[in-house]
């Protein structure tokens, strides 16, 4: 049987994973992560629909015009009124040149 030592795991986990191709995969997936964790803590701490105290659930659904108010402020947020009066194209140069200008 071989034993392997913990330099020789180490080095070997450096030989696979520490090189410049992989670099990528460390990129994207620490995008999702951080993209994650982004999204679930702004839905658990400011959505209005999530309450964690007992007596906010058991008050019953919320219709009074300011829980509507509440509500339509989270979903407009800044970076969505920010980016409102913008066309949805990733690349509206190259669009526009390669349309001839229609865009």
């Amino acid at each position: 049987t071989t034993t392997y030592g913990a330099r020789t795991m180490s080095s070997q986990f450096a030989k696979t994973w520490l090189r410049p191709e992989v670099y990528p995969i460390f990129v994207a997936i620490g995008g999702a992560c951080s993209l994650s964790a982004f999204f679930m803590t702004r839905q658990l701490a400011t959505s209005p629909g999530f309450t964690a105290r007992k007596s906010k659930r058991m008050a019953g659904v919320r219709e009074e015009p300011e829980d509507f108010k509440e509500g339509k402020n989270w979903r407009e947020h800044g970076i969505r009124r920010a980016l409102r009066g913008m066309t949805p194209q990733i690349m509206p140069g190259l669009n526009s040149s390669m349309s001839g200008g229609q865009h």
